[in-house]
């Protein structure tokens, strides 16, 4: 079987795709007629929602199958599998809804868990071990960092290296966060050497800057060309002089003008003038020594960050290990490195599950860590003749900031070229309007244009981004479904007048998206719309301006709990009841219509405070809330939203104490941080454009586009690590250079524009009729052209719009053409599905009490076990060998007659009498078969089989064994009854078989 790679664009039916091509390997029998097992295909994504989408859409597929037989054609079409009739979709149905609990379909870091499980104690991992949630990370995180402080003093000094020998005030939230996201990527070997001596930075001293005004004195301006003294630089030296008035740290001295910068260059100049020989020959020492006083900080810097997170690593997963959670990227981290302690044949052997198919969705997005994990398993399915189909889109590669590497798919089609069929390219759009992909195609198109991306003005870095972006890009078009849809692209100007602060052109921004929202709310109360934003900072200040607008939106999963007063309320009566003196809690609980609780449980805080928790101990978070939320005064002040968020904090509440429960304050916390879904957003949702990948809107608000795709944190801390696995501190562009470090910045920016030019195309195509794009006129020039706003204007966008159906016409349409349909009669009755009853599950070669000797019980320790398994693997990779040449078969089995059954001529010679015309063999083939109400299952090493005009007459049953010598008689009775239990379901799966050997081999 082939790798088949499908480059599908935003909106081409990837998951349509990769459901159908599920179904396609279920109903590609081969010659036998055998059916492939639904448990060895595996089909993976990266999110819980997309793989539950896959299993939908196959389930929807099916059923629809079942009475309509041209989608029985569609699901095979462009494929050599016979077209199946409703009734084997019928069969195909109920057989995937009676395994729908053993289907490998998820997420690739569920592979990774599932793993993980298998080998708990060979990886050193907690038995019964739990994916930490965010808050559960977040405070093993704080513990391990408090606890390292009070141990080991160099660690906070090593924090304080970290941050130029500045203590920061918010240590341990930052340093947690920090030491959390980066604690693999700095565990790698240093870019650079760390010098030894850990010298704080360095003054420039008093005698320096005193012969440096005295320099000023007697230094003579250059003048203009009328013979005046030049304007720019009595401004650069006014600027200077006093700079040096005050102490200035070494590492500073670059910063304060341009003209210090200039000195670097081979040839400086200051406003197209060559710089004056005789400043060059004054502050140049200095320039060279401020140089070298920042790249020996930076070394510093990241020798310290290499030292904390060792420590930090090393006590964290102790905690993990304690606790029993782990995040997943721990247990990507630790599976990665099993492949160095456990063999993939064990692997299999102890997870009882073999890959035989294997389809993965959204590839562009796979680290290098995943890619290693899933790269030898698409080796091992193809070398074993099975489906492998990849589906990705380079030009939706949106997370390269969690190492997602959009490269690694090109890899795969390089390194496994000779099983690559074709890799299809699928550009026609099945979510949006012709408006929407007019415009997408306009901004992306130019990307082609030399001209367009030169005045643009953004370096060669976006040059060369662009040139690789464009490569994949194609314009596309919309299918007949959406072909007449009614849509618009409108740009939104915001004028950035002079002198006015960011926070309050973001004010108007802001102001200019609640006015969309509501102006689209006037046209269709009912239209869904999201609005994307680069930075989740922003999304706080939208909803409440949403909220005051009187539209209720929903974030970025959800909202907060504490989003409403009424749960306000409850969160201060539980802080004030952990912590008595918290008179600003009491007081509001006081003031609110939860006031009279208080007063029925004693007239002074005290005693109502010790009634309240005695209550609380004897009846519980879920009850107490409860009650406390259904007294009628508090119930009626309330509103609809008000009540939904306090039935979602009591349940909360109850989840809480089924996990083992804690102190108010922990419960309090999770509804301050976990976000919670409202059923009463009315369809307008608030999120970050990466979250909004894999979803679609009606309408789409675009604003926070004109940030420069350089922009970050003000700390600068973007870990970074090279080709070759080496790490360093991403510091500003002047910074890098000042390093040499170049060519890595070249690389970085490269990889920043690809990623944001993807994320922008993301952004655009989630939009179904209507896209908005917020952005500001840059009146006076000082708006960054760095940025996603910076090339829309670039291009030369302007407003689209196409005149069509409502979506919601366009819907009704296609409902009563496919209600007008006239269906053929089916040829089966539809009756109710009643659940069958369960089968017990048997596995001949684990069953003792039936006087099979189990397999593992031969062998004496692990080594042992895994020589027999992967002699298995070499005797699966053998179809057919000549007794006349020299092969390692010989190495494995001794006896001739052992060899044998590796011989073509051998089974010819010995079947004559059957008339055989053609051989057949079955190599480590699962199956799965139904006698007397039981599911008989195991796995067939070698199976020959010999066929008389196709169809087989007789066959032979190869089972390899490993025991020690003095024990294969003992154990040959022993395993005659597994044989019998085997020679039985092959007579079942092939019923035309007139005669079945079986034989054990030692090995």
């Amino acid at each position: 079987m082939p790798l088949l790679i499908q480059r599908a664009s935003a909106g081409s039916g990837k998951t349509e795709q990769l459901a159908r091509r599920y179904l396609q390997i279920l109903l590609n029998k081969d010659s036998c007629d055998y059916e492939v097992d639904p448990v060895s295909i595996v089909a993976a994504t990266f999110t819980r929602e997309a793989a539950g989408e896959i299993l939908n859409r196959i389930l929807k597929i099916l059923s629809t199958a079942c009475q309509d037989r041209s989608v029985c054609q569609s699901i095979v079409e462009e494929t050599l599998v016979p077209i199946p009739s409703p009734i084997e979709c019928q069969q195909l149905l109920r057989r995937l809804m009676e395994q729908i609990n053993y289907l490998r379909i998820g997420t690739i870091d569920s592979l990774f868990a599932q793993q993980a499980r298998a080998f708990v104690l060979d990886l050193g991992i907690a038995p019964h071990w739990e994916i930490a949630d965010s808050l559960t990370a977040n405070k093993l995180a704080q513990r391990t960092l408090l606890h390292l402080l009070k141990l080991d003093p160099q660690f906070a000094q090593d924090w304080k290296i970290l941050h130029h020998f500045q203590r920061s005030l918010s240590f341990v939230r930052r340093g947690a966060l920090l030491l959390e996201k980066n604690r693999f990527v700095a565990l790698s070997e240093l870019l650079g050497k760390t010098p030894e001596k850990k010298i704080p930075p360095q003054r420039v001293s008093k005698e320096e800057s005193e012969s440096i005004h005295r320099f000023f004195s007697s230094f003579n301006i250059p003048l203009t060309a009328q013979g005046k003294p030049n304007g720019h630089w009595i401004a650069a030296l006014k600027k200077i002089e006093y700079a040096f008035t005050q102490p200035l740290y070494l590492k500073d001295v670059l910063d304060q003008s341009p003209l210090f910068s200039q000195l670097l260059l081979e040839e400086p100049r200051f406003y197209r003038k060559e710089i004056p020989q005789e400043f060059l020959r004054f502050f140049s020492p200095l320039i060279e020594a401020s140089q070298a006083e920042q790249q020996r900080l930076a070394l510093l810097r990241e020798g310290a960050l290499h030292r904390l997170v060792q420590n930090y690593h090393h006590l964290r997963s102790h905690y993990s290990f304690q606790e029993g959670r782990y995040t997943f990227q721990e247990i990507e981290e630790i599976v990665s490195h099993s492949s160095q302690k456990i063999s993939k044949e064990e692997i299999e052997f102890q997870m009882d599950l073999s890959t035989e198919h294997l389809l993965i969705d959204e590839y562009q997005d796979t680290s290098e860590r995943q890619h290693a994990f899933l790269y030898p398993l698409i080796g091992d399915v193809l070398a074993k003749g099975g489906w492998a189909f990849v589906v990705g889109d380079v030009k939706q590669g949106i997370y390269g900031w969690r190492g997602g590497k959009r490269h690694l798919l090109s890899s795969l089609e390089k390194d496994y070229q000779p099983y690559l069929q074709k890799t299809k390219l699928h550009h026609t759009s099945y979510r949006s309007s012709p408006a929407v992909l007019e415009a997408v195609n306009h901004v992306f198109e130019a990307l082609k244009n030399q001209e367009v991306v030169e005045s643009m003005k953004a370096g060669d870095s976006f040059k060369k981004a662009a040139a690789r972006w464009s490569l994949e890009f194609e314009p596309q078009v919309s299918a007949a479904s959406v072909a007449c849809l009614r849509g618009s692209v409108t740009l939104h100007k915001i004028p950035a007048a002079v002198g006015k602060l960011q926070e309050e052109i973001m004010g108007l921004v802001i102001q200019k998206v609640v006015e969309l929202v509501q102006a689209h709310r006037q046209k269709d109360p009912l239209r869904e719309i999201a609005i994307l934003v680069r930075r989740t900072k922003f999304i706080p200040s939208l909803l409440l301006n949403l909220r005051e607008g009187g539209i209720l939106a929903s974030g970025q999963g959800g909202n907060p709990l504490a989003d409403t007063l009424a749960v306000e309320v409850l969160l201060s009566l539980l802080s004030w009841m952990e912590h008595p003196g918290n008179s600003a809690a009491y007081e509001h609980v006081n003031a609110s219509p939860l006031g009279d609780l208080l007063k029925e449980h004693g007239t002074s805080p005290a005693t109502q405070g010790a009634a309240l928790r005695e209550l609380l101990v004897d009846r519980g978070y879920s009850k107490c809330l409860r009650a406390w939320a259904s007294r009628p005064l508090f119930h009626n002040a309330c509103s609809d939203y008000e009540r939904e968020r306090l039935e979602q904090f009591i349940a909360m509440a109850s989840r809480f104490e089924l996990l083992g429960g804690g102190a108010p304050s922990d419960l309090v916390a999770r509804a301050r941080e976990e976000r919670v879904e409202s059923p009463l957003s009315q369809g307008v949702r608030v999120l970050s454009m990466h979250a909004a990948k894999g979803l679609e809107f009606e309408t789409v608000i675009l604003m926070d586009l004109d940030t420069s795709i350089f922009g970050g944190s003000t700390d600068g801390m973007h870990v970074q690590r090279t080709t070759d696995g080496k790490f360093f501190i991403q510091n500003s562009r002047e910074m890098t250079l000042l390093q040499g470090r170049e060519h890595l910045l070249k690389i970085h920016q490269e990889e920043q524009w690809e990623e944001a030019l993807s994320l922008l195309y993301v952004a655009m195509t989630r939009a179904i009729c209507f896209l908005d794009i917020v952005m500001m006129e840059d009146v006076n020039g000082k708006i960054p052209k760095k940025s996603m706003a910076g090339w829309l204007r670039t291009s030369g966008l302007e407003d689209h719009c196409f005149d069509g159906l409502s979506l919601q016409d366009q819907r009704k349409k296609r409902s009563q053409k496919s209600s007008a349909i006239k269906k053929n009669p089916c040829s089966f009755e539809i009756t109710s599905l009643q659940r069958p009853p369960l089968l017990l599950k048997r596995t001949p070669s684990k069953e003792n009490k039936k006087g099979v000797r189990l397999l593992s019980d031969s062998f004496y320790n692990r080594n042992a076990r895994s020589h027999g398994i992967f002699q298995h693997r070499v005797l699966a990779q053998i179809e057919w060998v000549k007794r006349a040449v020299s092969h390692p078969l010989i190495e494995i089995l001794e006896k001739e007659e052992d060899r044998a059954i590796f011989d073509e001529e051998y089974f010819f010679s010995k079947w004559k009498k059957w008339w055989v015309t053609s051989l057949e063999v079955w190599r480590e083939r699962r199956f799965a078969v139904v006698q007397k109400n039981e599911l008989l299952v195991g796995t067939f090493d070698r199976v020959v089989i010999g066929s008389l005009e196709k169809t087989p007459v007789v066959a032979e049953i190869i089972d390899f064994k490993t025991a020690p010598t003095l024990e294969k008689e003992r154990c040959y009775n022993q395993y005659k009854l597994q044989l019998e239990e085997y020679r039985k379901a092959l007579q079942h799966l092939l019923p035309t078989l007139r005669h079945i050997q079986t034989k054990i081999v030692w090995i």
